[in-house]
């Protein structure tokens, strides 16, 4: 009766009711288990703005032990009652328990001590018990032989814990040394972006010195000469002044002959050329004295990047993992073919070709509409210092945005990217520094683009003008690329054979698709890619004359590969639709397929105006822009496209 008294009155938590688990004491007395305490201040609204909380028991406030840990770790941080530990242990040994050395007993014979363990039935005995009913087992051993035995086991687990343990805090203590580097590079950073800010303000500095001193040197210069011509009329005004005096002297007092005799003198003396002053007057009314601000603040406004920028990179990887090539190479005949692979367990792709449908001879299609060609918009840029070489196009509709359209191209000429709005006041572009080839949207307002000969990968923001959001090293050299979706891109080229990789935004590489299953490169000048609504990848190879979709995978879903008039000549950029449709760029023109790689027919010739496309984009009402060998950007709108099978 005592001691159950003692555990509910001594031992019992006032939250869970039950005995104390790692009893933690507050400032107020009142003691409660470690988890209770926990999840009371975890549910105290308002606690970290308070920076503590009140006793569940007397409502005290209790500062919080440490502010700047979490809520609900301030539990562990208060005292733990170490005399209720002990007591709760002395009560735990239960009156009459057998001291060391003395038991435990066996259940058939209360007299007889558990010395003996059966490995077969896997339980202590006695001796009585080995000879009687655990006769016929295999082998019996002492209970201190089966224990060092299972000792040894737990101590091979204590270790192995222990060194996982170890492990881990060493890669936590790896990971802390890391950030703080990383915290160190970024002091390193701000210090110099303020030396670099000081540089820049030193300059304007020093050039407002100049500025105000060649003020101050034109408007001393001009006060001189003025003062000059002053002091010259007021030399002529002090003459005639006196002048003055003696003709009115003589005039009024003078007699006859004073007058008779000094007539003569005052005839050349000479008075002041008031016409002299009057032009003197107005030449300085004509005088203007301002500030022409040069165009350098323009553009900082306009493109504010252009001072400095902050990169958050990853270095490339030492050494890449082997990716398994999995794609078989298109088909050398005049067909369509699925693949479908099958791994095995040791991660080898073995594939099995079934038939697809098979391309028919070249159909002669025409528009129901003749295109119409709506705008040209020239590739070239005021800041531009080369000929444009424009690549690749995507165009970006901004909703509920002042912008509209944005057409995007990439210059390799001008290493740079030029946007090109409805506004043509508003267009822009922005340095790279390296040849861009393909870009690809991310989404309404986001960018990637590529930068081959630097193994880049940029992102850039589109808005009112161009900003470089993030640059990463890519593990190759990559010339094409397109979004699979805002966290997995698709990019082609860089490697010997020619790869198509998926590449995550980091630029770590995730699949790569390079060679068949007999060794055989896939591809070989992969210049332009796209994704379809299903996930799939369009690959446009430009030397081998093909246009493949495949499978995230490395599943050939089909291959367009026609031959005799239709065999396609330098393939170019290729855009998929939401319902799956594919338009082409090649060196006669556009050509459209439907979302299973059948020939559709044609949508721009060479009569169209089109010469040798390279990037291509389509938009759902029924415009085409691309750009193309004269360096500028083209506009269409097409109709319908038919067959004609007569």
């Amino acid at each position: 009766m005592a001691m159950s008294r003692i555990q509910d009155e001594v031992l019992q938590c006032t939250i869970c009711y039950d005995t104390y688990e790692t009893p933690k004491t507050l400032p107020c007395l009142h003691t409660f288990c470690e988890h209770c305490l926990a999840d009371y201040i975890k549910g105290v609204q308002g606690a970290v703005k308070k920076n503590g909380f009140s006793c569940p028991v007397c409502r005290d406030f209790i500062k919080a032990p440490d502010p700047k840990r979490r809520p609900q770790e301030w539990a562990a941080l208060f005292k733990t009652n170490f005399h209720l530990n002990k007591l709760m242990k002395a009560l735990e040994e239960k009156p009459g328990s057998t001291s060391p050395g003395e038991g435990p007993f066996c259940a058939e014979h209360s007299q007889k001590e558990l010395d003996l363990f059966c490995v077969q039935c896997v339980k202590p005995i006695c001796h009585l018990c080995a000879g009687i009913a655990h006769r016929g087992c295999s082998l019996v051993v002492t209970l201190e032989e089966a224990a060092d035995d299972k000792r040894v086991h737990l101590n091979a687990i204590r270790r192995q814990m222990n060194d996982t343990l170890v492990q881990s805090r060493d890669e936590v203590a790896k990971v802390k040394k890391q950030l703080d580097r990383i915290r160190g590079l970024k002091d390193e950073c701000t210090s110099d972006i303020k030396k670099y800010t000081e540089s820049l303000v030193a300059v304007i500095r020093n050039r407002e010195a100049e500025m105000l001193q060649d003020l101050e040197e034109k408007h001393e210069t001009l006060n001189e000469t003025v003062d000059l011509k002053i002091d010259t009329f007021r030399d002529q005004q002090k003459a005639s002044h006196q002048a003055l005096v003696q003709l009115t002297e003589l005039v009024s007092e003078g007699t006859a002959a004073d007058i008779l005799g000094k007539h003569s003198s005052f005839e050349n003396v000479g008075s002041v050329h008031v016409p002299s002053i009057s032009s003197l007057c107005g030449q300085l009314q004509r005088v203007e004295l301002r500030f022409m601000g040069g165009t350098y603040l323009k553009k900082l406004n306009h493109n504010a990047s252009q001072i400095g920028e902050v990169v958050l990179e990853q270095r490339k990887k030492e050494t890449v993992a082997k990716k398994p090539t999995i794609t078989p190479r298109p088909s050398p005949d005049n067909q369509q073919v699925t693949l479908n692979a099958k791994r095995n367990q040791s991660g080898t792709a073995h594939f099995r070709r079934s038939r697809s449908h098979t391309i028919a001879d070249p159909v002669q299609s025409q528009p129901t509409n003749k295109p119409v060609k709506l705008k040209t918009i020239s590739g070239k840029h005021r800041e531009d210092d080369q000929p444009p070489k424009l690549n690749d196009i995507v165009v970006l509709t901004q909703a509920g945005g002042s912008h509209g359209k944005i057409v995007i191209v990439t210059d390799w000429n001008n290493q740079c990217v030029k946007a090109f709005y409805s506004r043509r006041d508003r267009d822009s572009r922005l340095l790279l520094g390296g040849k861009p080839w393909s870009v690809t949207a991310l989404s309404h307002t986001t960018i990637a683009v590529t930068i081959p000969l630097a193994q880049q990968i940029c992102v850039l923001k589109v808005g009112s003008s161009m900003m470089l959001l993030s640059s990463v090293v890519a593990e190759k050299k990559y010339s094409a690329l397109a979004a699979l979706d805002r966290n997995t891109l698709v990019a082609s080229g860089g490697s010997t054979p020619p790869s198509v990789d998926i590449i995550n935004v980091s630029g770590e590489v995730l699949h790569s698709f390079s060679r068949d299953a007999a060794g055989a490169p896939l591809f070989t000048y992969p210049a332009y890619l796209c994704s379809t609504p299903k996930g799939h990848i369009l690959v446009s190879d430009r030397d081998a004359g093909t246009l493949t979709c495949l499978t995230r995978e490395g599943v050939i879903v089909w291959c367009f590969h026609p031959q005799g008039a239709l065999k396609l000549e330098n393939p170019g950029g290729v855009y998929c639709d939401p319902q799956g449709r594919v338009v082409f760029a090649e060196s006669r023109g556009v050509l459209s397929l439907l979302d299973g790689g059948q020939y559709k027919g044609a949508v721009l010739r060479t009569i169209d105006g089109v010469d040798t496309p390279r990037g291509v984009w389509a938009g759902g009402d029924g415009t085409i822009y691309l750009t193309h060998k004269q360096d500028e950007i083209c506009v269409f709108s097409v109709g319908r496209v038919t067959t004609n099978t007569s």
